[in-house]
């Protein structure tokens, strides 16, 4: 295993090689007034002016690690330029601000550097009057703020602020001038695409046009550092230079009231601030603590509500060092730039530490302050107005120049130690996996031998494996070799069926001894029954089995048919042979083990399998049956009339049966059948002959109502001839006859008996005509009531 170990510094850090890429590099040449700002892949871009010779600006774009990329020296002659402010817009173009000196007067410059330190323009705001650049912005449209005041050779309050809006490309969108205070103040954009400007006691809140919508007056005076926009409010930095020396956060709502105020932060003058990706306010600035005023110290604030969450003191070696600017990286950790004037010629640094903000190799210090708020607040003051600026802006004449920063010195902060290891070189057995790799995912980044960027991989294969893991800066690697053991093989064989009452011989694959499933302990046994058999030989990888599966081909059943068979028409029989046989094949084509036979014929069958054939042969014949004869009259008929069948040829059949389909049957040859209900019916006549095979007839009868009759006219005299009134006709039942006179009297009642004329006290009546009503039913009919006459005559 090898361990390697790369490091991606000019120089050799003092710290321990395995450290985070934390760091302090220091540079010459010195550079005055340093800016910085971060590309979006965390490149930094450092600036400042050359050894206190405001003639030109060093702009420089450094890598995160703090590797210096290019260096550009950026001149406009005979003038001097003073570096004032930095920033870079969503085109990844360095947008400075710069103050021009010319005969000892200033005026505004704004110049625009691409990523790759080419210039795309430097603008002049050319006036009449010395004026003097504090701040610039780059707002959410891509557009270049930037606030200057002009005529500041006219002392105090009659210095004009103003504020222009400029295009990507340099152009002038407009131009504003908002009354006339003292020197100082700064500036942010807003999300509306307006702007915030702040001086010694003024805020201005101006619109997306310059317009102002409101002003306020701050009553306690200082100067005002970096100043932001949060979604709550707006942020402000005060301090005073003066008898007092306090500095303090104070953070008004949209609308310019007062939300909150951080307590006073003693002998602090703040020089740039950010706003963090946490939301909190994080400040650098100058701390006195003695009679040394140049501390760098850190300050960080709770935006919601002003408390100061820690100030912490960064000690250096020297007392003259001063810090700039800081920016956050996107795994925020804080750059900060600055310069140092101890030695003969002075220094520049870039330094890297953690988002705690704490230097574990360094005795910083954390500051205890007082709760202490200053008293002032904020009043409402009229509005300024907005007036139109006209300034000419010209083009200027610019060099720009190769130069080279020289590092002096590298001093590693680290956090802790890192270290990797994929562990020994493994030997493995066949088929395993490792799974090797870091297990405390603690880097940012990985890369393999195999092209994975997990931080662990798993390995099924033999050879070399080697990782990369690096964290910011720092890269560490490792390196394992891996093996697979060579082990016996053992394969049995395939599983295998033998024929009846054979055996056979099993053995290890190179005449190993090994431990079988029946007890045996040899190279080789010998099977004679079916089972599953396994054996076990040792290995440095443990035991190592194999089995085969052992089965016997069942012994075949012949088949036994009958010689001859004789089947009705219409019929068929089943024959089958041995289901075991992996082969069959009849005569007739058919490759199942069974089969259906209705033909007659003679029908032969092979079947087996890899131990035996059998054969077998059937002949089938068809009998053949006589023709069924039969007689049922009449087909169409009355409820209860008779119905006449018979059969020919009946010494042929040994059974027969009369199907009549009412639910009656009849075995005779010959009969009478009557049907009591009106319908349709399907006589069915089945026989079966002396060998067993079945005829059958079928015959359509139609079954109507039966008839009735009632006279209209009787002679009841005792002559023998239609002497009772009734209702004639089959299968009349559940009579009611009742007979009444002309004027509606009941004169007769009867449920059985005829009407002879007679009342129902037993008296002749008269002749004449009679009413009558019948209620009855009739077999194979629904229920009936007749009304009608008759003529009584003797």
């Amino acid at each position: 295993m090898r361990l390697i170990h790369f490091i991606f510094l000019l120089v050799l850090c003092s710290c321990s090689l395995f450290s985070q890429s934390f760091y302090y590099k220091s540079f010459t040449p010195f550079l005055a007034n340093v800016e910085q700002g971060i590309f979006p892949n965390d490149d930094i871009v450092m600036a400042g002016n050359y050894n206190n010779n405001v003639q030109s600006i060093i702009l420089s774009r450094i890598n995160p690690c703090g590797d210096t990329l290019w260096v550009k020296e950026i001149k406009a002659l005979p003038y001097d330029l003073i570096l004032t402010d930095l920033a870079i817009d969503d085109n990844q173009n360095v947008v400075l601000l710069i103050n021009l000196m010319e005969n000892g007067d200033r005026n505004t410059v704004v110049a625009s550097i691409d990523e790759g330190g080419s210039l795309n323009f430097m603008k002049r705001f050319e006036t009449t009057t010395a004026d003097i650049a504090y701040s610039l912005d780059i707002n959410t449209s891509n557009e270049i703020l930037v606030y200057f005041k002009a005529n500041i050779g006219q002392a105090g309050p009659h210095s004009e602020n103003v504020l222009a809006k400029l295009n990507e490309q340099g152009q002038l969108i407009w131009m504003k001038q908002y009354g006339n205070t003292f020197v100082w103040g700064q500036m942010c954009s807003t999300e509306d695409g307006g702007a915030l400007i702040s001086d010694y006691k003024m805020v201005v809140k101006v619109n997306s046009s310059g317009n102002v919508e409101w002003t306020k007056e701050f009553q306690t005076t200082g100067y005002a550092q970096d100043h932001f926009e949060t979604p709550n409010g707006y942020l402000f930095f005060k301090y005073d230079i003066g008898a007092n020396n306090y500095s303090f956060a104070i953070m008004l709502n949209k609308n310019g009231s007062l939300k909150w105020k951080s307590p006073k932060l003693p002998n602090f003058r703040p020089k740039k601030g950010i706003l963090r990706k946490n939301g909190n306010l994080l400040y650098v600035g100058d701390l006195v603590i003695g009679s040394i005023s140049n501390h760098i110290t850190l300050v960080e604030i709770d935006s919601s509500n002003g408390n100061i969450l820690q100030l912490i003191n960064h000690e250096v070696q020297n007392p003259l060092t001063l810090l700039y600017d800081l920016d956050e990286l996107a795994d925020s950790s804080i750059s900060y730039t600055g310069n140092s004037s101890l030695s003969f010629t002075g220094e520049t640094f870039l330094g890297r530490v953690p988002k705690s903000l704490h230097r574990t190799s360094c005795n910083d210090t954390l500051i205890g302050i007082s709760n202490q708020v200053d008293p002032g607040g904020i009043t409402n003051i009229s509005p300024w107005s907005a007036q139109n600026k006209s300034i000419v802006i010209i083009n200027e004449a610019v060099q720009i120049n190769a130069f080279t920063l020289t590092l002096n010195a590298t001093n590693c902060l680290a956090s802790k130690a890192i270290q990797l290891t994929l562990g020994p070189d493994t030997t493995l057995c066949p088929n395993a996996t490792l799974r090797i790799g870091d297990k405390s995912n603690g880097f940012e980044g990985y890369l393999w031998s195999n092209g994975s960027k997990n931080s662990q991989i798993i390995v099924d294969q033999a050879g070399t494996y080697w990782l990369k893991a690096w964290n910011g800066c720092d890269t560490i690697s490792d390196t394992i070799n891996i093996s697979y053991h060579s082990i016996p093989n053992l394969q049995l064989g395939n599983d295998t069926t033998l024929c009846p009452n054979s055996t056979i011989t099993l053995s290890t694959t190179n005449g190993e001894i090994a431990n079988w499933s029946n007890g045996q302990t040899a190279a080789t046994i010998t099977v004679s029954s079916a089972g599953m058999y396994w054996a076990e030989i040792s290995s440095v990888c443990g035991p190592i089995h194999d089995s085969i599966s052992i089965d016997y081909f069942p012994q075949l059943q012949a088949a036994n048919f009958p010689s001859d068979t004789s089947l009705c028409p219409n019929e068929s029989t089943y024959l089958s042979v041995d289901p075991n046989a992996s082969f069959v094949l009849w005569s007739n084509g058919e490759t199942n083990s069974s089969v259906i036979l209705s033909k007659a014929g003679t029908y032969s069958v092979i079947y087996g399998h890899e131990c035996d054939t059998l054969r077998d042969t059937v002949s089938l014949n068809i009998h053949q049956v006589l023709p069924l004869s039969a007689i049922v009259t009449p087909q169409k008929a009355q409820v209860l009339d008779s119905i006449f069948y018979t059969i020919h040829h009946e010494n042929n059949y040994q059974l027969i049966t009369w199907d009549f389909k009412d639910g009656s049957t009849s075995s005779s040859v010959q009969g009478f059948h009557f049907y009591k209900s009106v319908n349709h019916f399907e006589l069915e006549l089945y026989a079966i002959d002396t060998m067993g095979c079945k005829s059958d007839s079928t015959f359509e009868l139609e079954i109507t109502e039966a008839t009735y009759v009632i006279p209209n006219v009787f002679t009841p005299n005792n002559d023998g001839i239609n002497d009772v009134f009734e209702i004639r006709g089959k299968g009349i039942q559940n009579l009611n006859m009742e007979i009444f006179n002309r004027w509606g009297e009941l004169v007769f009642q009867s449920t059985h008996a005829p009407w002879d004329g007679r009342s129902k006290e037993g008296k002749a009546v008269m002749n004449g005509s009679y009413f009558y009503k019948i209620q009855f039913e009739q077999t194979g009919s629904p229920k009936r009531i007749i009304e009608g006459s008759i003529q009584l005559l003797r």
